[in-house]
């Protein structure tokens, strides 16, 4: 359910959210049982780096295809759904990546409670080192993304490429039918925006409309 360059294949921001947390607590489970599986960890960190270079400038993750709320964990309340940092602060601490903790700036609650102190310390040993890219191509999952720099007052923009969702000849799932639409960020700030679902349970029609891209 994963490409190979990191992008879920339900081509959904909030649903690879969703997969990636589940993961994240798969993932230690079984480091906590000694029996870590290394096709899975890689798939893990793809998630997250696919994450990362999706990110817009102010942090959020953009609203492309389905974007629910669903979570497989809520250890901070505080935190906004669409706030992708903490993610990257945990998979910093847990795969030793500089550029993770770059874009995560600091050591989330959330992750204090999946690894405790020796996350924490992890975490704060990494030197903080921002991607050496502006650009790239997720070919698989049909993304390409052009940033100006890693601030966050950097320009962003991101072309959607890729399948509805599930692959060239599959259902759809919770992909939407925006195949070249873009978003894009201007000195930090959203300009064009994809509105992802808008709504997710209420007027069948409402929902049409916004996954046909007719809005």
């Amino acid at each position: 359910q994963i490409w190979p360059d990191g992008v879920s294949f339900e081509q959904s921001t909030g649903y690879q959210r969703l997969a990636t947390e589940v993961l994240f607590l798969y993932h230690l489970a079984a480091t906590d049982a000694g029996s870590v599986d290394a096709t899975v960890s890689a798939r893990l960190e793809g998630l997250l780096e696919s994450h990362l270079i999706l990110l817009q400038p102010d942090g959020q993750i953009p609203l492309l295809g389905d974007v629910s709320t669903e979570r497989g964990y809520v250890l901070d309340e505080a935190a906004e759904f669409l706030d992708g940092r903490p993610l990257l602060g945990l998979g910093a601490a847990l795969f030793d990546r500089p550029d993770f903790k770059a874009v995560a700036r600091s050591f989330p609650e959330e992750a204090f409670w999946l690894l405790g102190p020796e996350g924490a310390a992890r975490f704060a040993a990494l030197p903080a080192e921002p991607p050496a890219w502006t650009s790239r191509a997720l070919r698989d999952g049909g993304y390409y993304v052009f940033r100006g720099d890693w601030s966050p007052e950097a320009s962003q923009l991101i072309v959607d490429c890729g399948w509805t969702g599930m692959g060239p000849n599959g259902p759809g799932g919770h992909g939407h039918n925006d195949t070249l639409s873009i978003v894009l960020s201007v000195r930090g700030r959203p300009v064009v925006v994809d509105p992802g679902t808008y709504i997710y349970f209420g007027s069948r029609r409402w929902r049409d409309a916004f996954r046909s891209r007719l809005s």
